[in-house]
């Protein structure tokens, strides 16, 4: 039992620092993008699907939306899918 709680946690160890140095150096392998502060540490693909979000601005994904919520405390939801008609993208 204790041998394989010490295997979790070495696993859980070699994934975080595997993953901090693929956000370091750009290499996602999801082709994504970090999106706000290094704190937040949110991976956003570069898939280009707009959204027209509450507050007026045209989002590339859904994600990119979200992350920002995540990120810097917004409300923002999906208005609707495309870019938004009379405002300019974020």
């Amino acid at each position: 039992m204790g041998q394989l709680i010490s295997m979790k946690f070495v696993f859980s160890v070699m994934f975080f620092v595997f993953l901090g140095t693929c956000i370091l150096t750009g290499q996602t392998g999801v082709n994504g993008v970090l999106i706000g502060p290094r704190r937040c540490g949110i991976i956003c693909t570069r898939e280009y699907r707009p959204v027209c979000g509450t507050d007026g601005r045209t989002y590339p994904n859904l994600c990119v939306l979200r992350a920002k919520n995540l990120c810097y405390g917004t409300r923002i939801r999906k208005a609707y899918k495309g870019k938004c008609k009379f405002y300019p993208s974020y």
